[in-house]
């Protein structure tokens, strides 16, 4: 018999990662300013004002789940600063609530504590970018396993059950591609720690169809889409000439550097997980864990060959935190085993806790100066009279990590500020023809001003937009 993997010490881990979601959920309170007025949480606030609809990118559905509140709370004409707030509350208050249902009300502490570590593991810049689907994504599919494992194994299902299944399963892969290798994975793991009776297996493989078919939906979905498409191209590319593509990829060699500092806990975990395999005589599992965490690592480093810089780390740390789930499974699933368990856990709970203290203060410092800028910059073009405006950035201009968001960054900053008339700046890189007067630039399409929704943003249309430089305005 397999062990219990809801065991006592993981129901124990299960209540620390439970407080310490609650801790990110009030972090993204207090921090929503620098995680709102950032590229992507900026632009589908916009558009979700704008438009009074949901703003779903390259199929991405699942994400309705933290898009219904500012739809809601733009729907009910209240301020923009609720808004703001209760949208960047709104990704970790989904999460809690998963972490509630799968270890309160179903008792799945691993799956639980699996999400926790999900949103920490890889995660120091990553914090201040919630906005990526796959988040969503990974939620909806510990739901999903969790509901399997619970009111479809465990229990004689209704008709209804094995529709919340299906719909859980259907938010999860609709939600990004980068849900299926840790689906392929658990699915797999699952299926060889706990061979159940032949019934179990008929269920297991009538799932494992259910599953093939959406994903193959879902691919067939990406391929005609923008992003998810050249991503696709990017891994068919790569794949022929696997080998080549790697010693190429400055990917891998630049993240096993985090790992060796930022990420450190995370080879004691991974040994500890092949360790335990090995320890329970669970041979094939440890050829299917190790298989899929290559596997992984492969699949970002053919898709994102290029280096890991400073300015885009929460880019690709969110591409990287899915490969968590994968590596400790297993330590959590046969922690049981594990000899002087209490004094290992404690020491790599302590240091995980001081690790993170130490990077997310720098990445702090890093998304808060940024915004210090953008407050900065949007003041002064106010007190100099200038509504809508070209910037040409100086050379030795601050960084802005990702620059394409700063149209609605600083529209939505000055109606937050409440400096009417509402700022908007655009850099010149990003302007490649003359806008006519009554024309509102955003990052990817112009909105005729009369048009625009005038009960959150009011900009001065009399004026056209003025070019300046950085270095004017900055004095």
């Amino acid at each position: 018999m397999p062990p219990n993997p809801n065991n006592t010490i993981v129901g124990k881990l299960y209540k620390l990662a439970l407080a310490g979601m609650a801790m990110l959920l009030v972090l993204s309170l207090v921090l929503f300013k620098e995680r709102m007025f950032f590229i992507d949480p900026s632009f589908i606030t916009f558009e979700i004002i704008q438009k009074g609809t949901f703003i779903f990118s390259e199929h991405r559905y699942g994400a309705f789940i933290t898009q219904a509140v500012p739809l809601l709370l733009s729907k009910m004409n209240l301020p923009l600063n609720l808004i703001l707030l209760s949208y960047s509350a709104s990704f970790y208050a989904f999460y809690f609530g998963v972490m509630w249902v799968l270890g309160i009300r179903w008792k799945q502490y691993l799956l639980g504590v699996l999400l926790f570590a999900y949103c920490t593991c890889f995660v120091t810049d990553g914090f201040f970018w919630p906005n990526n689907e796959i988040h969503q994504g990974i939620a909806w599919l510990l739901l999903f396993i969790g509901h399997y494992k619970t009111k479809i194994i465990e229990a004689k299902p209704q008709f209804y059950q094995i529709l919340i299944s299906a719909i859980l399963l259907t938010c999860s892969i609709s939600c990004h591609l980068l849900v299926v290798p840790v689906i392929v994975f658990l699915w797999g793991f699952y299926f060889l720690v706990e061979r159940g009776g032949d019934e179990l297996k008929i269920t297991h493989w009538i799932y494992t169809v259910i599953i093939g078919v959406l994903i193959l939906v879902k691919y067939n979905l990406s391929l005609s889409t923008y992003y998810d498409k050249s991503k696709l191209k990017a891994i068919h590319s790569g794949a022929g000439s696997i080998l080549d593509t790697l010693f190429q990829s400055e990917q891998l060699p630049s993240f096993l550097s985090y790992i060796t500092t930022s990420y450190w806990y995370m080879i004691a975990l991974s040994v500890g997980s092949f360790y335990l395999l090995l320890k329970a005589k669970q041979y094939l599992t440890a050829l299917w864990w190790i298989g899929c965490s290559l596997g992984y690592a492969l699949l970002i480093a053919v898709t994102f060959p290029n280096k890991i810089e400073s300015d885009i780390l929460f880019y690709y740390e969110s591409e990287w935190m899915a490969l968590a789930i994968l590596l400790i499974t297993p330590f959590l699933y046969f922690l049981k085993e594990l000899p002087y368990k209490s004094l290992l856990l404690s020491g790599l709970l302590i240091g995980f806790c001081v690790t993170k203290l130490l990077t997310c203060k720098t990445s702090y410092q890093k998304f808060h100066q940024r915004y210090i800028n953008l407050e900065q910059l949007t003041r002064s073009l106010h007190d100099t009279g200038k509504s809508r405006v070209i910037i040409e950035a100086d050379a030795n201009a601050q960084s802005w990590l990702m620059d394409w968001g700063l149209p609605l960054e600083s529209l939505l900053l000055s109606a937050y500020l409440d400096l009417e008339p509402h700022v908007s700046f655009k850099l010149k890189h990003h302007v490649k023809d003359s806008i006519p007067l009554h024309i509102f630039e955003t990052p990817f399409r112009s909105i005729e001003g009369h048009k625009l929704n005038t009960h959150y943003f009011k900009m001065d249309f009399e004026q056209p937009y003025e070019e300046v430089k950085q270095s004017d305005v900055n004095n």
